[in-house]
């Protein structure tokens, strides 16, 4: 016995409301990912200067991630995510933390651009 109402419908293009479910979740992941990293690289950098000051002299001693006063010295920290400066300190736990920070980085802005065109498609057609 088959439901009427349980049928499948087959549509030739997602809906919108589809559309927007995927902005919004792209949006919120983006946005967690961002925050994560933000943090993870904030504790980097408190680490660094802790454990290793003559890398953070190297460095310029660059301020905080989102501190009140920023400078140019901090696109060094992104270079020693970069470079990967931080195998220099064999300190493994740091090390880690330095890995996961630099795929961090590199999975949030692809993200970032998929977020965009998500809601460039959600949001021009409403306008």
């Amino acid at each position: 016995m088959r439901c009427a109402h349980l049928r499948y419908v087959r549509r030739s293009s997602p809906t919108l409301d589809c559309m927007e479910t995927v902005a919004t979740l792209l949006v919120y992941g983006t946005l967690g990912v961002f925050a994560l990293v933000s943090l993870g690289t904030i504790v980097m950098a408190f680490t660094l200067r802790r454990r290793f000051p003559d890398l953070w002299v190297q460095l310029g001693e660059p301020t905080e991630w989102l501190g009140l006063v920023r400078t140019s010295r901090d696109r060094h920290v992104f270079e020693f995510l970069q470079h990967r400066d931080y195998r220099r300190t064999a300190d493994i736990p740091f090390i880690r933390l330095c890995e996961a920070l630099r795929a961090g980085w590199y999975l949030f802005f692809p993200l970032f651009i998929l977020a965009v065109v998500f809601l460039a498609i959600v949001v021009l057609p409403k306008a």
